[in-house]
């Protein structure tokens, strides 16, 4: 009798076993999967016309790198990461192949070479894998020090967006400037310069906000023996320290930077103590590095 019952429950539980193993999630190696074609098809410039979006430079003239990182939406963890330079082909084109899922797709480009997670690159590391709250991007370094980080900034743009992944897809990007543009003018020196001590090292992707400082030993010192003055600037999250100095007298400032806008900075090293000695405003209109700079 006992054989009989053991005999009978014996299908059950196969059946009970079986309908477990259906209702667990399948690896991503049994999950569908579908073709992404993922475009950098330019940028995107504050308040410009459809004229001048038509004219707008390639790619390949504005940066020198191109990154591609995916996070699944779900846990924040990394998925896929691939690096492009400019003289590779299909500069700006990426084809992939990912399971049915949710992911937030971020592309970085800068002139200035830099690294995901790390801003020092030892011959053949791993990858430094972050989830997306912590996931950023810094201007390589020439050092693993922390306290030797120089001034890299260079024009440098970025997008991030979570898109739901159920179907084969096309899908183009706009990439958003990150940087500012600092321009000053001195109007009584003939000769001068401009130091920034703490320009931002890097980009955090989760809040798209700068962080970290170059070191005072390697602060960027521009002057205008070659025109007027006109820097690009990543630091966006607080005000941005410059000093101003020129015939023996210096200048310190705090002035605000904003992403793909310009401060212009205008005023008198030798005016008396009393007076205001610098203007500082702010013009959405952004200028190409060529184009001469009016005050």
């Amino acid at each position: 009798m006992k054989k009989i019952i053991s005999l009978l429950i014996l299908p059950l539980l196969i059946l009970i076993s079986c309908k477990k193993e259906m209702d667990q999630p399948l690896p991503d190696q049994e999950k569908e999967t579908f073709n992404l074609k993922l475009v950098a098809t330019g940028t995107t410039e504050m308040n410009e016309s459809l004229a001048a979006k038509a004219a707008a430079p390639v790619l390949d003239s504005l940066i020198n790198q191109l990154t591609l990182v995916l996070h699944r939406a779900d846990d924040g963890k990394e998925f896929l990461r691939i690096v492009q330079f400019k003289n590779s082909g299909f500069f700006g084109q990426f084809d992939v192949t990912v399971p049915k899922d949710h992911y937030l797709i971020t592309l970085i480009g800068s002139k200035s070479s830099f690294g995901v997670n790390q801003y020092y690159k030892p011959h053949n590391s791993n990858p430094i894998l972050l989830p997306y709250a912590a996931a950023h991007m810094e201007y390589e370094q020439p050092t693993e020090l922390m306290g030797e980080k120089h001034n890299k900034t260079d024009d440098t743009f970025f997008i991030s967006k979570l898109y739901t992944i159920d179907r084969n897809m096309d899908i183009d990007f706009e990439l958003q400037r990150i940087v500012g543009k600092l321009e000053v003018l001195v109007e009584d020196v003939e000769r001068y310069a401009v130091t920034i001590p703490n320009d931002a090292t890097g980009y955090l992707f989760s809040s798209q906000s700068s962080f970290g400082n170059s070191e005072e030993g390697h602060a960027r010192q521009v002057d205008n023996s070659k025109g007027p003055i006109s820097l690009l600037v990543l630091r966006t999250d607080k005000p941005l320290n410059i000093e101003i100095s020129g015939a023996g007298k210096t200048k310190e400032l705090a002035v605000p930077i904003f992403k793909n806008q310009r401060t212009i900075v205008r005023g008198k090293l030798l005016a008396p103590p009393s007076k205001a000695a610098f203007n500082v405003s702010v013009n959405t209109q952004w200028l190409a590095d060529s184009t001469e700079v009016i005050f």
